[in-house]
């Protein structure tokens, strides 16, 4: 998804302030909310003022938005044009959404129009979503009270509670019983078996009671964070929930690579994204950054990579079979930061080989 879980029901269009006051007294505080309540059950709360119809078209986008890359300007520009459903996205053609979004932006509906990748991983993620389960809950102490920063997993997929205690773990594999998991330092780690994994279109609430942790137990370790800048080897993506990171542009580290996502409409500024993924919180995490065009080269255009190279943007060639061998060599320069250096002819030598041996079995190398 796009947008943050914890982003405010007000990020959809026609609800404002008083009516976002209304859907807390149904317990309906961010975007997400909206799929944890029947239509009736929304319109109940603001039946004097909007209309059955509006309400419906709020839950659709709320839908549209657990999809990757889809913003709530670009859901607003998808339920304007018949595409209510995950289904619908799933099934239309990469030329129809992107005539689509052309014709919103110029109808001023959206203030920018996605990228050709961008769209198309729209629909391969529409499609995933339609054909796997959800898990949607609560986590509470013995008093009822909310659990927040409790992590809540079902195979690789897994996430934070909410202030509420609130998460909803999507791409789930259906057809299956599932193991839920919750975990928090401060209480005994839960586990439930979930059978079968309710669709992603339906509304199936879990409560979940925590039980103290006795004083004097060991809380689980916590998470590591991973980034493939770093060097590190991040795990296999199997559906894990994926965010996003605004970098400052003092942010912006060494022989990072950065792709050229789009111009922002003042003429001033570009928008790019790092090609570098890290992984945190069981959360792939993508980089991007604001800068001012006048930092990329005149000739700079959509697609093009960079490499920062003394805080500098170097433009490089980098498809994705460049960037696997890239990452493979920042994993391999990690792997070896602290070796000593070689003292002799021979121990170079020596280095030398077992270095070109690890390339050659990395794949970056024909073997011989």
């Amino acid at each position: 998804m796009a947008i943050d879980v914890t982003t405010p029901v007000t990020a959809i269009e026609g609800i404002g302030p008083s009516i976002a006051a209304r859907l807390e007294s149904i317990r309906v505080y961010v975007v997400f909310d909206l799929l944890r309540a029947t239509s009736q059950q929304l319109h109940g709360a603001v039946s004097d003022v909007v209309s059955f119809a509006q309400v419906q078209a709020w839950r659709q986008a709320a839908a549209l938005l657990q999809t990757a890359e889809i913003t709530p300007q670009w859901a607003e520009a998808l339920t304007k044009n018949s595409i209510f459903t995950l289904a619908d996205l799933g099934h239309a053609r990469l030329d129809e959404l992107e005539a689509l979004f052309l014709k919103a932006k110029q109808d001023g509906v959206i203030p920018d129009v996605p990228s050709l990748p961008q769209i198309a991983e729209m629909l391969k993620d529409a499609i995933l979503l339609n054909c796997s389960g959800a898990i949607t809950g609560t986590v509470q102490n013995q008093a009822g009270q909310p659990v927040a920063a409790a992590t809540a997993i079902a195979g690789a997929i897994r996430q934070n509670t909410d202030e509420r205690g609130r998460f909803r773990l999507l791409r789930i594999p259906m057809g299956r019983s599932v193991t839920l998991q919750i975990d928090h330092q401060d209480f005994k780690p839960f586990e439930r078996s979930i059978d079968p994994v309710p669709s992603v279109n339906q509304i199936a609430i879990e409560v979940i009671q925590l039980a103290a942790r006795p004083i004097g137990s060991s809380p689980p370790a916590a998470p590591a964070t991973l980034s493939e800048l770093a060097g590190d080897t991040l795990p296999p993506m199997t559906g894990q929930a994926v965010t996003s990171h605004a970098l400052d542009p003092n942010e912006i580290q060494e022989n990072d690579i950065f792709s050229l996502l789009s111009f922002y409409e003042n003429g001033v500024d570009a928008k790019l994204v790092s090609r570098l993924l890290s992984f945190e919180d069981g959360k792939f995490v993508a980089r991007w950054v604001r800068i001012p065009k006048t930092r990329l080269p005149d000739s700079s255009k959509e697609g093009d990579h960079f490499r920062i190279r003394n805080g500098k943007f170097e433009p490089i060639l980098m498809g994705a079979r460049k960037l696997r061998a890239y990452t493979k060599l920042r994993s391999l320069r990690k792997r070896h930061a602290n070796d000593p250096k070689p003292a002799t002819p021979i121990e170079f030598e020596n280095v030398f080989q077992s270095r070109l041996a690890e390339l050659r079995n990395m794949g970056l190398l024909k073997k011989s």
